[in-house]
């Protein structure tokens, strides 16, 4: 059984995913784990595979501990479960190890599970994990800097005003360098448990701690941090005993004031069945909560703890959401699945919650599905954003000899932009004109631009052309089509520009705009140019091989 684990953004508008298996399904036997990393267009980069062999009693319960993280550079950190200790793996942007080290709990506790990992601002990285003393679970933390080396690691004792932290979710950096270690405490006797967060200075002393409500059984799952460097918290739990009463959240607030925690409770929402699985902040501070109670919904709070109305989907489909990403122009993006009939769904809320566009995977503007089909139901998601505002989608799916498999994906965000013009073109050998369209922005500041080529013939190469002139020149070398530009003419030909049409008849290609092909050289595009793009493309007439090209689009940089 294949799960995803971790959608990290990697170097140059890539991604890398992470996924963990089981030799003999769910936490059965030996775990395998795999990592891979595509570039902005969805090539595969490299990949990397180890395994975590099963524990004494034959389950694969150290396989459920993994996690990675991604650096300013986009370099990875790889933290994953062995028997009696874990173990922390840098690469480089190639795939290579840099180096790797073995991690035990620092009082030389047997069984430590590392569960969570951050890159702080200075280029290191910091590990969260649990390990049993005498039976009976503690966290640890461990800080190493770029080069692996051990700065240094430490034992959550008891905080100053809350429990032990028995099993870490999450961990955070903080603008300061400060690290938040969130999760939950069990304590054995009564089967009681509490939410448990532990904050520690960037040379790993103990600066502040904070304990669930005490009225519920409860752990912190969710955590984010806000641009001031202020912390969330969601916090679910029963509101009475062990799984008991109704099951209710709240979202918690907390700051450092010296070394004082200051927590508010922010928001409470019971309900007889509901599910809490993401959590993000706006740029203006208001915190969005994937939750779903019957219904999709975001929710949401103020900075103030000001309850706000809810951000829903049209009618209000049943169904769940399973991720929420703010955007930085106020925007978010969700993704999800809705019953009768059952779906996967994107969909993307602009800064005023109106539904900007809402689709499944044919009704949202994809850059790239590697597996080149429609993603049936999933069970796991994870969404991340690369850093020019691209959103990545991972998720498991069934396959159709009853195994699993993990598909990413690539929604493009914004656009699309320019004008469309020398159009229709020249119907192909499917029969309908193939098309071409501009996604991203038309601020040349922000360089982000994509060619996506639809209506192809499946599995033709393409190459994506470029000029500041227009033109128009009918059946050009034999062609079947109309080339569209003029004057001088840059082929997008380097290694990985030429682009294969997937079945479902598209391509695309990100542009990087300092970095326009011309005959013999390259050329950075300037605000107030007007480019113009076209796809040229193989094709076939009856048995004759040939060319065709789509109609152009011209896009005014801003």
């Amino acid at each position: 059984m294949l799960q995803p684990v971790d959608l990290l953004a990697g170097p140059d508008g890539g991604v890398i995913s992470i996924s963990r298996a089981w030799s003999n399904g769910s936490l059965q036997g030996a775990a395998e784990i795999v990592v891979v990393a595509l570039d902005a267009n969805g090539d595969p980069l490299w990949n990397w595979e180890a395994t975590s062999p099963a524990d004494p009693w034959g389950f694969g319960l150290e396989g459920q501990y993994v996690a990675g993280a991604t650096d300013d550079a986009g370099r990875l950190y790889l933290t994953y479960s062995l028997p009696m200790q874990s173990r922390l793996v840098a690469f480089d942007h190639h795939g290579s190890v840099r180096w790797q080290r073995s991690i035990t709990e620092p009082s030389g506790a047997p069984h430590y599970h590392t569960t969570c990992v951050a890159t702080n601002p200075t280029g290191g990285v910091h590990v969260g994990g649990s390990a049993y003393v005498d039976t009976f679970p503690i966290g640890a933390v461990h800080s190493f800097d770029a080069d692996g080396v051990l700065l240094w690691e430490q034992s959550v004792a008891q905080s100053p005003s809350g429990p032990v932290s028995s099993l870490p979710f999450g961990l955070l950096i903080g603008p300061g360098g400060e690290s938040y270690l969130y999760g939950q405490h069990d304590f054995f006797t009564g089967y009681s448990y509490f939410g448990c967060l532990h904050v520690f200075s960037p040379s790993g002393n103990l600066l502040a701690g904070l304990g669930g409500g005490s009225s519920i059984e409860s752990a912190f799952c969710h955590a984010a941090l806000d641009s001031n460097g202020g912390l969330s918290l969601v916090e679910t739990g029963y509101t009475s005993g062990f799984f008991g009463g109704d099951r209710i959240f709240r979202l918690t607030g907390f700051s450092l004031s010296g070394s004082a925690p200051t927590g508010v409770n922010l928001a409470s929402v019971p309900g007889a069945f509901y599910s809490v699985r993401d959590l993000a902040v706006l740029p203006n501070g208001d915190r969005l909560i994937a939750h779903s109670e019957a219904t999709p919904r975001l929710l949401r709070v103020a900075h103030d703890g000001t309850q706000l109305t809810p951000w829903t989907l049209p009618g209000n489909p049943p169904g769940e959401l399973f991720g929420v990403l703010a955007m930085p122009d106020g925007s978010a993006v969700v993704t999800g699945f809705l019953d009768a009939p059952s779906r996967t769904f994107y969909a993307r809320f602009d800064p005023t919650g109106v539904i900007e566009w809402i689709g499944d995977v044919s009704g949202v503007h994809v850059a790239f599905w590697p597996q080149r089909e429609a993603l049936p139901v999933p069970t796991d998601y994870d969404l991340t954003q690369d850093d020019r505002g691209n959103v990545f989608v991972a998720g498991r799916r069934q396959t159709t000899t009853g195994g699993t498999s993990l598909t990413t994906a690539k929604l493009l965000q914004g656009g699309p932009v320019g004008t469309a013009y020398c159009g229709p073109a020249v119907p192909n050998s499917t029969g309908a004109p193939g098309q071409l369209r501009v996604f991203g922005t038309d601020v040349r500041s922000l360089d982000n631009l994509t060619l996506l080529a639809t209506d192809l013939p499946a599995g033709s190469a393409v190459m994506m052309l470029a000029s500041q002139q227009q033109g128009l020149v009918f059946q050009p070398g034999g062609s079947s089509g109309v080339l569209c530009l003029g004057g001088t003419i840059g082929r997008y030909a380097a290694p990985g520009q030429i682009r294969h049409v997937t079945g479902a008849g598209s391509t695309s290609l990100q542009l990087d705009l300092d970095t326009i092909p011309r005959p013999n050289s390259v050329y950075s595009a300037v605000a107030g140019q007007t480019w113009s793009f076209q796809a040229w493309y193989r094709d076939a007439s009856g048995s004759v091989a040939t060319s065709n090209f789509t109609q152009a689009v011209a896009v005014p940089l801003q």
